[in-house]
């Protein structure tokens, strides 16, 4: 998994993929199974990256350095939302998984929100879908605030 080295501290931050894979074996060891979720434990940490947003410039790991300039860690700001998303999307009875995956395939994209919140997104973005005027109109009102 990690380089070796005498230091007990991985030179390297984990993969993504290792990051969601230690998330779902224990997911499957409490739980077992959904029918939205690929069988297999690497498959659905890929099939689960695809689903979500891509990386963000700033989401690259970083070294994290302690008190004395040693490595003491790592901090992965897209791993974290990642897992984050994941843990949120495990804990959902399965109508509201099939729910959040088949807006997410249609372009809308979840972040962890609550059912309730991610619904009033959805129907925002069918809204604007409908509205040609909709993207003008909201940045006049954008510049009309600011």
């Amino acid at each position: 998994m990690f380089e070796k080295n005498e230091d007990p501290k991985p030179i390297k931050p984990p993969l993504a993929e290792e990051v969601l894979i230690r998330i779902l074996k224990s997911w499957r060891a409490r739980r077992g199974y959904s029918k939205h979720i690929p069988s297999d434990n690497l498959q659905a940490a890929k099939w689960w990256m695809a689903h979500q947003e891509e990386r963000a410039v700033g989401d690259a790991p970083k070294q994290r350095i302690d008190k004395n300039g040693e490595v003491s860690g790592w901090d992965t700001p897209y791993h974290d939302r990642l897992a984050y998303n994941l843990r949120k999307f495990l804990s959902l009875p399965e109508p509201e998984k099939a729910y959040v995956i088949h807006n997410i395939e249609t372009g809308i994209p979840w972040r962890g929100d609550n059912t309730d919140f991610y619904k009033m997104v959805v129907a925002e973005h069918q809204k604007m879908l409908a509205d040609p005027d909709y993207i003008p109109r909201a940045k006049q009102i954008l510049e009309d605030v600011i």
